[in-house]
């Protein structure tokens, strides 16, 4: 099984508070955190928007 089969399968369901959600996007607002912690709240936030599946 090659790498993206693996990633297909893969289902993540990611519940975020609003304080949190608003805590990301400040983050990714402000653009002044480290690149891995901006990728980060982009991957939450994309995952929470999209949902399982």
């Amino acid at each position: 099984m090659g790498y993206q089969e693996r990633l297909a399968m893969v289902k993540s369901v990611v519940r975020l508070t609003e304080e949190e959600r608003a805590a990301l996007t400040e983050v990714i607002g402000k653009g002044k955190a480290a690149a891995r912690k901006i990728k980060h709240a982009n991957v939450l936030l994309k995952l929470m928007r999209r949902g399982p599946g």
